[in-house]
């Protein structure tokens, strides 16, 4: 298995390489060769994960699906309904001729990277034949702004799973939707076998999948950046050591014969933890204390009663937990075994098992194990 280099935040896909970050009344949406009209809110850079994210209501008109957003749950819902004569999307997914797609949906909750997709078939009668579920992890979080009380989502992840193609002009600062030439779903109608105790263990997947990026499920606030002194070179230890203080980016630096980290290693404010003994009493709802030691080494600084992730001049984001890839495995006794797949520079790496116990009215993830 390639060591992970892991990320701040995932580098998976082509939005990766946007490095400008635009004023909300510059990024253009055209979906099938026509501009869409965006007037009150209008489609960002959401700066935390640095990805295109869109209101709601414009970009269901222009997938030509409904939308719904449940208050009380926090969760978006985009709809679409087939008609078994139209044929849509027919081929891609199945080859005895005897199912046809007439509903398909994409839900994603605000503030959370996990998103699920629900879908039912029929036959030529109409009758439903069919249901299927599958679940993901964006590399975005869905938004819900509360001056504007509009919903946001990342545009890439409801787009490709409607059957879009999406591709990013940086020069233009342009986003190009199209489904001419295609009509290939996000993923095929194999999510129809996949079992339901994966929608219970998801957070537990996403909790890994943050393990792995070094993100620990610590709600960072990345519009902040500090940077540390030391009280001298032997106190910085190779940068194993502790800065004295930390000061923001934005201010002038502490005067004094400090010593300046030589790798200019960023921190940030952390707000849902206070210290690393609470990310691992966080981490154990989901996974086993050998799990956590594999990934987590208190990586997080504690500074004046805070808690800091720091981002050093090393690589980031080349190991990735794919959950979009987890399926079922089988049961044994009371224990439960799932696949993920591992990426490596979004290419297929390895596959690993998840061995899932159930610890009191919580699964938990007990064994990580390569195959």
């Amino acid at each position: 298995m390639k060591k992970c280099i892991i990320s701040m935040i995932t580098i998976l896909l082509f939005f990766c390489f946007m490095t400008t970050v635009y004023a909300a009344d510059e990024i253009n949406i055209i979906v099938n060769g026509k501009k869409i009209e965006f007037t009150k809110n209008k489609p960002y850079i959401f700066d935390r994960d640095n990805r295109v994210v869109v209101p709601i209501k414009e970009i269901a008109e222009a997938i030509e699906a409904e939308v719904v957003y449940d208050e009380e749950k926090n969760i978006i819902t985009f709809s679409k309904k087939y008609d078994i004569n139209n044929g849509a999307f027919y081929d891609n997914f199945f080859d005895d001729g005897k199912e046809f797609l007439t509903l398909y949906q994409v839900s994603f909750r605000c503030g959370e990277l996990a998103y699920w997709v629900y879908l039912e078939t029929s036959d030529n009668n109409g009758n439903v034949v069919g249901q299927g579920e599958w679940f993901g992890i964006s590399d975005c979080i869905s938004i819900y702004n509360m001056d504007t009380e509009k919903a946001f989502v990342p545009i890439k992840y409801v787009a490709e799973e409607f059957g879009y193609t999406v591709t990013w002009d940086a020069k233009t600062a342009t986003v190009t939707l199209s489904n001419e030439n295609t009509k290939t779903m996000g993923h095929k109608l194999g999510s129809k076998q996949n079992h339901a105790f994966l929608s219970e263990i998801m957070p537990n997947i996403q909790a890994l999948s943050e393990c792995v990026e070094e993100m620990f499920c610590a709600d960072v606030d990345f519009n902040e950046e500090y940077a540390g002194v030391y009280q001298s070179e032997q106190q910085y230890d190779n940068g194993s050591g502790q800065p004295i203080m930390l000061y923001n980016v934005k201010e002038e630096a502490p005067k004094g014969d400090y010593f300046r980290d030589p790798t200019e290693s960023s921190y940030y404010s952390v707000h849902n933890l206070k210290t690393n003994e609470e990310v691992r009493l966080y981490l154990r709802n989901y996974m086993t204390d050998d799990i956590i030691n594999k990934w987590f080494h208190n990586d997080f600084l504690e500074y004046n009663g805070n808690l800091y992730l720091r981002r050093g001049s090393r690589g980031y984001g080349a190991v990735v937990c794919h959950a979009h890839s987890g399926k079922f495995l089988e049961q044994k006794d009371d224990k439960y075994y799932i696949t993920v797949d591992f990426l490596y520079f979004d290419d297929f790496d390895h596959k690993e098992v998840l061995e899932f116990t159930k610890i009191g009215e919580k699964w938990i993830i007990t064994k990580e194990y390569e195959l």
